[in-house]
């Protein structure tokens, strides 16, 4: 994600040619941030977090 701007004109990589996963998913996390941030400004009674699965401290079972 940190790598990525969020490109408004190819949401679904229909576009992106070759395809490069990578590239997808760090555009998909952008997404998923810019997202939160809409829905915590919409809705500013509830909180919305976002983040990387990695960032995490939990034990896996």
């Amino acid at each position: 994600m940190l790598t990525k701007s969020l490109d408004v004109e190819d949401l679904q990589f229909e576009r992106m040619q070759p395809f490069d996963g990578t590239s997808a998913y760090a555009q998909n996390k952008r997404q998923q941030i810019v997202m939160t941030e809409q829905y915590a400004k919409k809705f500013p009674d509830i909180h919305f977090s976002s983040m990387h699965p990695g960032w995490a401290d939990t034990p896996g079972r």
